[in-house]
């Protein structure tokens, strides 16, 4: 069977399974079972396509499809899957059920469209007026000296004491809003092709809103059950039912009839993805802070707004602009400043984003924006109109939109727009972009993005013996981002430019399998020395055999695991390049001098066991990563309830940062830095 001939089959089987008819699978199955047909199996069981929390009618042939499945095959490992996906279809589809049935059971539920899509609005704007008064009061309240810039290094505590994040709360609020919106786009038909189309702004009841916050509870179910029926399909987790005689730990008094578990926390993948996502949005909110005190940002702001007709004159929109700006450049290693990414600079995108934070702030009464306006508004800072609009057209909301962050601008029936600005008290523009590059599927690995350059510059200024090279033998072509010889070990390294998951499910997943892949890559790249000596003896002089070959994937976004993945060792630019330049990490200390903010830089972390670096360091840090300690030390095992009736609730089990032992750990080291400096000062 040629290779084509194979992928037509596999095409049409994929589309049969879609439409769950499974003639064909079936006969597949009796007549030409065989390892390709297995892994495609397995390969669809992971598909959301398996849950149908809406059309009741697909079930019943969906159903039939997996019953038929497993009767026509006698391999372990499809019946153990079809088992496991029919009691996750099972119990999923009935907590979709009863999630809906709270919701039509609202008084809200029987009034117009118009007026439940304005009051979930209202009520996510009221929520976050509330945040933005207590995080007011609690920045006045700062000591000058030490006052903050950024609303996510503010902790508030609720009123059991327990410290919390408002912009954890905001994001939340902003999540659960544009889960909403898709709801009701869905229910509604508020979809005209890409875009959501939400109705005229109307007047709301206090009775409305009320209403609303049960929406957002029902929501907040919703978003969650669908996480982890997602995360169940695709990293084979098990949902698991108990009844009022099982019930687990903790439950037996509880009252409840029936109890459903996600038990999310048996795969480290999991917990490193969430760790990677922490690590980026902590090293962009550093670098933003550094840039502000380093470079004393807040005084390029034009609060005028009369000199920014030009995106390269020094001055800037927001203090956060130009912090955003460079951490983006160096976070993808754009090496060509000019080059288009889905139409606008990065430069573009900076702006524009911090545009929009600006008119958050400037127009707190003032929501909704004809076309013009926003037009208008953008050339003003420097954006022209064809820019504008492509701008406008990537940021307006709709079925694909990630959030209300990503793409906060809403169009109305009318044409205008309506400005979500909730999530725009505190944006962190850096993860917006990355979000929405994430989005629209930007290819990070093409020509512009110079992660591979950032790494051959460092090695060469640093003085490493290394080399990049590639050679073909045969029909096999072998090519090499980096090879590092230090002591008695050599150091193959992989680049590769590629986005983090940003909180989804199905990209972390796409992420393992793509490190499974580019594994196998580095080792076959490992195997391609040790099978031609004479490349290695003429690059570098040496014998191949003489040295240990470790291979190692080397990311530009800060993603690490640690040790080996498939044998190979994951590591991020950030954590490779901080152990190559220095012998050990440091900690900030912010000075405020009369209004000019000063930084210093005192020695926290041992990375090297020596005045210099050596082999042994470097594999210290792969199997430990330095970097991941304070999530590791601050990353629990959080286990939550979630009602859906008086008498019915799922449990969630799931890897949650701790911000009061985040803050402890911290506080720990900064003490340690305060008394290092006393000393020496």
């Amino acid at each position: 069977m040629s290779q084509s001939h194979s992928e037509n089959i596999f095409k049409a089987l994929e589309i049969d399974y879609y439409k769950f008819k499974p003639k064909k699978i079936v006969k597949e199955l009796k007549h030409n079972h065989n390892e390709k047909l297995v892994r495609f199996l397995i390969a669809m069981f992971k598909k959301n396509i398996n849950i149908q929390p809406h059309k009741i009618n697909e079930r019943t042939k969906r159903d039939s499809l997996l019953a038929e499945l497993k009767v026509a095959t006698s391999d372990q490992e499809i019946i153990e899957k079809i088992d496991k996906l029919q009691k996750l279809c099972i119990c999923a589809e009935k907590i979709y059920d009863a999630i809906k049935l709270n919701l039509s059971n609202l008084a809200i539920s029987k009034k117009s469209p118009e007026i439940q899509c304005w009051a979930v609005i209202r009520r996510a704007q009221k929520e976050i007026s509330f945040l933005k008064d207590e995080t007011k009061k609690h920045l006045e309240n700062i000591d000058q000296g030490s006052k903050i810039y950024d609303v996510s290094t503010a902790f508030l505590q609720n009123e059991d004491g327990k410290s919390y994040s408002p912009d954890g709360v905001i994001t939340k609020t902003v999540d659960y809003l544009s889960l909403t919106l898709k709801m009701f786009s869905f229910n509604h038909k508020l979809i005209n092709g890409k875009l959501t189309i939400i109705p005229d702004a109307v007047e709301v009841e206090e009775e409305d809103l009320e209403d609303a916050g049960r929406i957002f509870s029902n929501s907040i179910l919703w978003f969650a059950l669908e996480s982890s029926v997602e995360t169940c399909l695709l990293f084979d987790y098990e949902l698991n039912e108990y009844n009022s005689t099982n019930l687990p730990e903790g439950l037996e008094d509880s009252g409840l009839d029936v109890f459903y578990a996600f038990e999310l926390t048996k795969d480290i993948f999991i917990r490193a993805d969430f760790i990677s996502n922490e690590r980026l949005y902590s090293k962009l909110s550093q670098n933003f802070i550094e840039a502000m005190y380093k470079y004393n940002i807040h005084k390029t702001v034009d609060d005028s707004m009369l000199n920014l007709s030009t995106l390269d004159n020094g001055r800037s929109v927001t203090v956060s602009e130009f912090p955003a700006y460079v951490a983006l450049l160096e976070t993808l290693c754009l090496s060509d400043e000019n080059m288009l990414v889905s139409g606008l600079t990065l430069r573009e995108w900076v702006r524009c984003y911090s545009a929009l934070e600006k008119l958050a702030k400037l127009s707190e009464k003032k929501e909704i924006y004809t076309l013009s306006e926003l037009n208008a508004i953008f050339l003003l800072v420097g954006i022209s109109s064809d820019k504008s609009k492509i701008f406008i057209d990537h940021v307006s909301f709709g079925m694909e939109s990630r959030d209300l962050y990503d793409s906060p601008l809403l169009k109305l029936k009318s044409g205008k727009y309506l400005f979500c600005s909730i999530g725009y008290f505190s944006p962190g523009i850096s993860n917006i972009i990355l979000s929405q590059f994430s989005s629209l599927k930007v290819d990070l690995s093409k020509k512009g993005f110079g992660f591979e350059k950032e790494m051959h510059d460092m090695l060469s200024d640093l003085k490493m013996n290394y080399q990049y090279f590639k050679f073909k033998r045969g029909t096999e072509e072998y090519e090499y981002d980096a090879i590092v010889v230090l002591d008695d070990k050599v150091f193959v390294l992989e680049c590769k430019n590629t986005n983090l998951s940003g909180g989804s499910v199905n990209k972390a997943y796409k992420k393992k399998e793509f490190f499974i892949e580019t594994a196998q890559q580095v080792k076959r790249l490992v195997q391609g020395l040790k099978d031609h000596p004479d490349v290695f003896q003429d690059k570098f002089g040496l014998d191949i055999n003489a040295y240990e070959v470790i291979p190692v994937i080397v990311n530009n976004l800060p993603f690490s695991l640690p040790g080996k993945f498939n044998d190979v060792y994951i590591t991020d630019f950030s954590a490779l390049s901080k152990i190559l330049h220095n012998s050990h990490i440091g900690g900030i200390r912010i000075q405020n001098n009369h209004g000019e903010l000063k930084s210093s830089n005192t020695p926290l972390h041992q990375l090297w066991e020596s005045n210099t670096l050596q082999a042994s360091d470097l594999i210290n840090q792969f199997e430990k990563p330095i970097q991941l300690s304070e999530f590791f030390k601050s990353t629990v095992v959080a286990r939550h309830s979630l009602p859906i009736s008086h008498n019915a609730a799922f449990g969630i089990s799931t890897f949650e940062g701790d911000i009061d032992r985040l803050r402890e750990y911290r506080r720990k080291r900064m003490d340690s830095l305060y008394k290092a400096t006393s000393i020496t000062e």
